[in-house]
């Protein structure tokens, strides 16, 4: 077998991630750390990200099997950017004169060109979102709520609209998708019309998550006047967590 094509290629899909998704900027933290524990002969991780996040930044320097693609690399060839200029160009020259709505070549995205180059055989979005591409590629979202359906009067009418159009498109369009509990996946087959075997519940381990990588002294934390061993007695209430536990309590308000 091809050594090349046997290889799993996962690209990380964060581009525009920082301080601002909150949550799930965290969320997609922890996976990273987490996908940093794959088998390196059968697995390459790359991430896509252009924020700089310094959180982001800091995985990919703590783990050197990461490939990061940002602004300094993120970029079609010159010659490629020059077709896409002179296509389009010519599309508008041809629609004006008769109504003709199809590229003379095909429209190359950064994404194409690098599923292609980098023989990347799987994207993985880890929040609400998934690029399109025209390329073979193995596509994975992760839901982590549909909120909006539960509580409607939190959400103007733009962004029920907004969410419904958006999440049905990534539901649809994606291979597999993961979600963190039991309820969302529920909610995902009652709503969207999801095949459950398409949903597959996966709760990142606890291990990775942020106030395990922090201490008492951590600069971060001396600013705020919190409780003695406040870390710890933190880490030791969500050790003590199970998912179930979760799964039910969330069950209960939902």
């Amino acid at each position: 077998m091809d050594e090349k094509r046997s290889l799993k290629h996962i690209l990380l899909y964060i581009p525009h991630l920082d301080q601002r998704y909150g949550g799930l900027r965290q969320y997609s933290v922890n996976l990273m750390r987490t996908l940093a524990s794959l088998d390196e002969d059968a697995h390459k991780i790359s991430i896509l990200h252009y924020n700089e996040d310094p959180e982001i930044l800091k995985v990919v320097k703590e783990f050197p099997n990461f490939s990061l693609f940002d602004n300094s690399n993120a970029k079609v060839p010159g010659l490629l950017r020059f077709r896409n200029f002179l296509s389009t160009k010519i599309l508008l020259v041809a629609e004006f004169l008769f109504g003709r709505k199809k590229h003379l070549w095909k429209i190359v995205s950064f994404l194409d060109f690098l599923i292609e180059k980098e023989n990347i055989t799987i994207i993985h979005c880890p929040y609400q979102d998934l690029p399109k591409t025209s390329k073979k590629v193995f596509l994975i979202t992760t839901m982590h709520d549909v909120q909006e359906l539960h509580f409607p009067g939190f959400f103007n009418p733009k962004e029920r609209s907004r969410r419904a159009k958006n999440y049905l498109d990534f539901t649809l369009r994606s291979n597999h998708i993961i979600a963190s509990y039991e309820h969302i996946k529920k909610d995902l087959v009652r709503f969207f019309e999801i095949d459950p075997q398409k949903i597959s519940v996966v709760l990142l381990p606890m291990g990775n998550l942020w106030f395990n990588h922090m201490t008492e002294n951590s600069e971060s934390l001396n600013s705020y006047d919190l409780p003695e061993n406040f870390v710890d007695e933190q880490q030791e209430i969500l050790a003590a967590i199970t998912k179930e536990e979760i799964d039910a309590l969330a069950a209960k308000h939902l």
